[in-house]
């Protein structure tokens, strides 16, 4: 009893200091990797000094921690899955805005007089090339405005398709390096695409999009992974939050992959600095692939204040180690 107690004692211990290091990681970037994973060490915390607690039921309760650690963040996402359809109050607003112009009202058609409006943000994967599935997901969604990461030189078969449905966009998908693409059913007013390379901020697509007489500033963006550089993450972050910042007054929306859980220190400085709000919804969106586990969520959409959320989405991974991430918003009046 006295071993499996022990034992159990030091399995918190470590899940504590991974915690701790995590802490750490607002004044050394590299650390900034033990907060992400947060959620996993709490569990695994609460697990070890229960097996503490009962030292005759240690094994069990220490071996289930590990898949509960592991299962209970995709059981949160599927409380958010496969919900596609958008909801009554934003297709009666279009179709009502789409009757006093005499417009069409075919589904995926996106109407200059509505208020709300649905983003798709959706990291596609380089080598997936399930495109059928993509093409599916994507209509399915019926989003205004979709943000693609991961697209590049390989996803040239949708290319044309999704010029098709979206008569506006701005993209860099020839380019393996950028990979980066931003299409809109509403007019595009103005637009600005940097690279990774131009400045110390993150791949991403600036663009002015009219929406009900608004001009609503969207950003689409994808960050460098904190395993492949470990401080990137956290500066590109820090860039992008001083740059929002900076911008003032208007409607501001951000979205696409950020490489970040909610519990990174990375995360939480963005929203700190960039005096956004985030989507305020748990939804671990990656990887689905080669195996779905353990999830966490790093894909995400933010909103400056006089822009509400009203409904929230994730997807089918449509052949992707990503699901995609559907949010409806509406500016306030």
């Amino acid at each position: 009893m006295a071993l499996r107690r022990g034992l159990s004692l030091m399995l918190a211990a470590g899940a504590l200091a991974a915690i701790a290091l995590g802490a750490f990681g607002q004044w050394y970037a590299p650390l900034d990797i033990f907060a992400q994973f947060t959620a996993h060490w709490l569990i695994l915390v609460g697990a070890a000094f229960l097996a503490a607690a009962f030292p005759h039921r240690a094994g069990a309760i220490v071996s289930s921690a590990i898949p509960t650690a592991i299962l209970t963040l995709p059981l949160i996402t599927a409380t958010y899955h496969d919900e596609a359809a958008r909801p009554p109050m934003v297709r009666e607003t279009n179709v009502a805005a789409a009757a006093s112009l005499s417009l069409p009202t075919s589904p995926g058609t996106a109407y200059p007089l509505a208020a709300s409006f649905k983003l798709l943000t959706f990291n596609l994967l380089q080598e997936n090339r399930n495109y059928r599935a993509i093409i599916d997901e994507i209509e399915r969604h019926d989003a205004d405005i979709v943000f693609l990461a991961e697209y590049g030189p390989t996803k040239k078969q949708l290319q044309a398709w999704l010029s098709r449905r979206y008569p506006y966009k701005q993209d860099c998908s020839g380019s393996l390096h950028c990979s980066i693409a931003l299409y809109s059913g509403f007019p595009i007013t103005k637009q600005r695409l940097v690279l990774a390379q131009h400045d110390a901020g993150p791949r991403r697509i600036h663009a002015d999009i009219q929406i009900g007489g608004s001009n609503v500033h969207v950003i689409g963006t994808h960050l460098i992974s904190p395993l492949d550089r470990p401080s990137a993450n956290y500066r590109e972050l820090d860039f992008l939050a001083r740059e929002v910042a900076a911008r003032g007054t208007g409607p501001v929306v951000v979205a696409g992959d950020f490489n970040a859980t909610l519990f990174s220190n990375a995360f939480r400085n963005f929203v700190e600095k960039s005096g956004l709000v985030h989507m305020g919804h748990l939804i671990p969106s990656w990887p689905m692939s080669p195996v779905a586990l353990p999830q966490i969520g790093i894909d995400h959409v933010f909103m400056s204040r006089d822009v509400e959320l009203y409904h929230v989405a994730a997807g089918r991974a449509a052949g992707s180690d990503h699901l995609p991430i559907a949010a409806t918003l509406r500016l306030r009046q």
